[in-house]
C-alpha cells in the first residue's frame, strides 16, 4: 500500500511490505498460545500475517481473537485493520500502555513497525506520556528523539521473560547517539540478537534504510548477528533460511556503535587486540580535530574561479576544499588545487569578514545583494547569525580528515601554501613509533565486491613505503617490521619503526601509488 502523500509522512505510517510482515510473524510465533502485541498496527499488515501463522499453526478463531491485540491511534486505519479477526484497540499507544499495560500485562510476543516521527513532529501530549514511561524506566529521552524508540524500548519492557520481539526499525538504530541507551538496553535486556539488514531500500516511497530486528529472551544461546540481504526478493527467496549458519558475536553491554558486528569474530578479536597494543596510540593523543565549516548555503559561498572572476571578488575569497572527491592521494599540493581550480570546480570560499555593511567593498556589496535576492540569508543558519554573510572559520588544516565517505577513512596531509580550512592536525612531522595502514574493516565482502583486489594493492604499497624510507635512510631495514592479516573483510598493516617523519612516509606513498587507495 502506498501511503498518502502528506498525511501518513505527518503520522509517520509508511506500511510494512507484505513479506516481511509474514517473515517476522513466521519467525516469532512458535505456537497457539502465545500472545502477541502490535503496538502501531496501521492498516493491519502484521495482524493479516499474524492470522496466517497462527492458522498454520492450527488456532481457532476464538484464540486468534484472544491472544492478538492491536493498537492504533487513527480510527480509519483501525477499522481497515479489525478486518482479520484480532482485537484492534483504537487509542494512543503509550496512554494504553500507561494505563493497561504498565506493570499489568506481559506477552509472548509483540511485532511491527512502528511510526517514524521526528521530536517536533511528534504531538506533545502523547510525548509527554511516552518520555515520562521512558524517564520511569530509566531512559533519558531528548529533542532528538524518534518516536519509533519508545515504541521500541517500552514494547520490549512488556515482553514476558522468555518473550520475542520482530520489528522494522529504523537503520540508525546501529549508530545514532539518541538511541545509545536503546542499544546498551537491547544488549542487555535480550540474550540472542538478530538484525537483518539491505543493501537496497525495501521501502518504495521513503529513503529509510531499515532492518529487522529479532529478540529473544530466555533462551540458551547468547550474542548478536548481522545478516546482510541484497533485498526484498533476497529475502522472499531464502525465507527464514537466511538466519541459518551466521555465526553469532558476543555481546558488548556498552552503547558503542553497532556497526562492529558486520565483523567477523576473526576481525573482532583483531581489532581489540589492536586496540590493546601499546604501540598503538589513539586517534585523540596525535590530532586535535575540528569539523569542517558549516555555511548555511554551499550555492553562495562556495564558488568557482569563473564566479569569482564574473563579481570580482579575488580578494575576497580564500581556497577549500568543499568535497571529498576533490582529494586524491595522500598529499594537497599547489599542483593539485591548480588543477582543481582549471577543472572548475568550487574550491573558493567567500570570507568577507565579520565586518558591517559600510566596510564592505562594493564587489561584496553586490555579491550579497545578489544572495539576499535568492533570500539565502532567510536560511537557519544564516539568519541565526550577527550578520548573514560572516561565516565562522576553522582553523586552517594542516591534514583533512575524511570519514564514512566511499571504502575507508583517509587522512590527507596539507602542505598547500594557501591551505583550506578544514581539520588541523597537531604536530604532524614529529617522530611516530607506530604508522597504521587500515583497510576499512567495516567494509563488507558482499557490498564491495572488488574488495578482494586492494589486498594485493595494499601489500604491495607497504613494500614500496618501506623500500622509501630505506633508500631515504630514514630507517635502517632492521627496523621495520611488518604484520600482514590478510582477509577479505579486514586488513590491517602495521608498520612498526625505530624512527620516521610523516613527510618521508608520504613522499613514498605517493610516488608509488597516486590513487591513495590507503589511511595513513
Amino acid at each position: 500500500m502506498k501511503p498518502i502523500e502528506g498525511y501518513n509522512k505527518l503520522r509517520g505510517g509508511y506500511y510494512t511490505p507484505d513479506k516481511i510482515s509474514e517473515f517476522i510473524a513466521e519467525w516469532a510465533i512458535r505456537k497457539t498460545s502465545d500472545s502477541v502485541l502490535e503496538p502501531s498496527c496501521g492498516d493491519g499488515s502484521f495482524l493479516s500475517a499474524i492470522t496466517t501463522r497462527y492458522r498454520e499453526l492450527g488456532a481457532t478463531d476464538e484464540q486468534i481473537r484472544n491472544n492478538v491485540l492491536g493498537i492504533e491511534l487513527d480510527d480509519i486505519e483501525a477499522e481497515k485493520s479489525a478486518q482479520y479477526g484480532t482485537t484492534v484497540i483504537c487509542k494512543d499507544f503509550f496512554t494504553y500502555y500507561q494505563e493497561e499495560i504498565e506493570g499489568q500485562t506481559q506477552f509472548d510476543v509483540i511485532v511491527g513497525n512502528p511510526p517514524f516521527i521526528r521530536y517536533q513532529h511528534f504531538t506533545e501530549e502523547y510525548r509527554k506520556v511516552a518520555f515520562a514511561l521512558m524517564n520511569n524506566h530509566g531512559f533519558h529521552p531528548n529533542r532528538l528523539t524518534n518516536i519509533w524508540l519508545p515504541f521500541l524500548v517500552l514494547s520490549c519492557k512488556a515482553l514476558k521473560p522468555t518473550g520475542r520481539v520482530g520489528m522494522v526499525i529504523p537503520a540508525e538504530l546501529f549508530q545514532v547517539d539518541y538511541a545509545a541507551e536503546a542499544r546498551q538496553f537491547l544488549s542487555t535486556f535480550f540474550d540472542k540478537l538478530t538484525l537483518v539488514t539491505f543493501k537496497r531500500l525495501v521501502f518504495d516511497d521513503i529513503q529509510q534504510e531499515v532492518i529487522l530486528l529479532l529478540g529473544e529472551r530466555g533462551c540458551n544461546k547468547h550474542g548478536i548477528r548481522v545478516v546482510e540481504l541484497e533485498d526484498m526478493s533476497d529475502l522472499i527467496a531464502r525465507g527464514q533460511t537466511c538466519l541459518e549458519n551466521t555465526e553469532f558475536k558476543e555481546l558488548d553491554h556498552s552503547r558503542d556503535k553497532w556497526v562492529k558486528y558486520y565483523l567477523s569474530n576473526e576481525e573482532l578479536g583483531l581489532l581489540k587486540r589492536l586496540n590493546n597494543d601499546p604501540r598503538i596510540s589513539d586517534a585523540t593523543d596525535l590530532f586535535e580535530i575540528n569539523v569542517g565549516l558549516v555555511s548555511g548555503e554551499n550555492d553562495f559561498f562556495i564558488m568557482n574561479h569563473q564566479m569569482v572572476s564574473e563579481y570580482n571578488l579575488q580578494s575576497s575569497v580564500m581556497p577549500i576544499i568543499s568535497r571529498s572527491e576533490q582529494l586524491k592521494g595522500v598529499l594537497l599540493t599547489n599542483e593539485d588545487f591548480n588543477n582543481l581550480v582549471a577543472a572548475g570546480k568550487k574550491v573558493f570560499f567567500f570570507a568577507s569578514g565579520n565586518v558591517g555593511t559600510d566596510d564592505l567593498t562594493e564587489n561584496q556589496k553586490s555579491y550579497i545583494s545578489y544572495g539576499e535576492s535568492k533570500d539565502y540569508h532567510r536560511n537557519y543558519k544564516c539568519r541565526i547569525r550577527s550578520r548573514w554573510y560572516s561565516v565562522p572559520l576553522t582553523w586552517e588544516a594542516d591534514a583533512f580528515l575524511i570519514r564514512q565517505a566511499h571504502l575507508y577513512p583517509r587522512m590527507i596531509l596539507n602542505p598547500f601554501d594557501q591551505r583550506p580550512c578544514r581539520k588541523r592536525l597537531r604536530e604532524h612531522k614529529a617522530c611516530a613509533q607506530t604508522v597504521c595502514l587500515l583497510y576499512d574493516p567495516v567494509c563488507r565482502q558482499s557490498r564491495h565486491k572488488n574488495r578482494r583486489d586492494f589486498v594485493p594493492v595494499l601489500a604491495q604499497m607497504l613494500h614500496n613505503v618501506k623500500a622509501a624510507l630505506v633508500r631515504q635512510q630514514k630507517i635502517q631495514q632492521k627496523n621495520v617490521r611488518s604484520v600482514p592479516v590478510e582477509r577479505l573483510g579486514c586488513l590491517v598493516l602495521i608498520l612498526c619503526v625505530k624512527y620516521m617523519e610523516v613527510s618521508a612516509l608520504t613522499q613514498g606513498i605517493r610516488q608509488e601509488h597516486a590513487e591513495g587507495f590507503i589511511t595513513v
